[in-house]
């Protein structure tokens, strides 16, 4: 799989160019491509994010979602989680930051004490942070949780760890270099409908 913003190869699965930051074409979902069960829990979710005091937010496309909040931006997407539906956020913290053992001990003793959500490793670097529901209970309140859990987070932590081990953050000026060209242009038009 090529990085669409500079080329570079990576194995299939990767989530983000470990050289660029930019999110490869894997992660999103194809537009139009939900069953039913998404369909409706992406209706749900398009009327609930609102109510939930997440912030600038708009629908990329059916079932994805882009919020922007501090210095990050989280990705909520409706995907398939088994048999089931899940609403899953995800927001990068870091890119790039020195992959030591005092990093992953840092992000271990967080998550042990964090109630929603938890750090994670994407491959290249990528150091960030999300939390998935199931869908089947969807409410505002705890999607409110999950989605605020994640963005918090991540803008809280974000210039600790750049500070301590390097990389850069998801600041509001480097989302345009982390999102694909076909989620931006869809954001922008989203954007220039408020």
């Amino acid at each position: 799989m090529k990085c669409p913003k500079c080329g570079k190869d990576w194995p299939a699965g990767v989530k983000f160019c470990g050289d660029c930051g930019t999110k490869t074409a894997e992660t999103v979902p194809a537009a139009g491509g939900l069953n039913s069960a998404q369909v409706r829990i992406s209706e749900q979710l398009r009327s609930m994010l609102p109510r939930v005091g997440v912030g600038k937010c708009w629908e990329v496309e059916p079932g994805h979602h882009i919020c922007r909040h501090g210095s990050t931006h989280v990705d909520i997407q409706v995907i398939n989680f088994g048999s089931k539906v899940a609403v899953r956020s995800v927001a990068p913290v870091s890119i790039g930051s020195r992959l030591e053992p005092d990093l992953f001990r840092f992000l271990l003793e967080k998550n042990a004490s964090f109630v929603f959500g938890a750090f994670g490793l994407a491959p290249h670097g990528v150091v960030v942070f999300s939390h998935t529901i199931l869908a089947s209970s969807l409410d505002a309140e705890e999607l409110g949780a999950s989605v605020n859990s994640v963005l918090i987070m991540a803008d809280k932590f974000d210039d600790e760890i750049v500070g301590r081990w390097g990389g850069k953050t998801m600041a509001q000026t480097a989302i345009d270099q982390a999102l694909p060209a076909r989620i931006l242009e869809l954001l922008r038009r989203a954007e220039s409908r408020v």
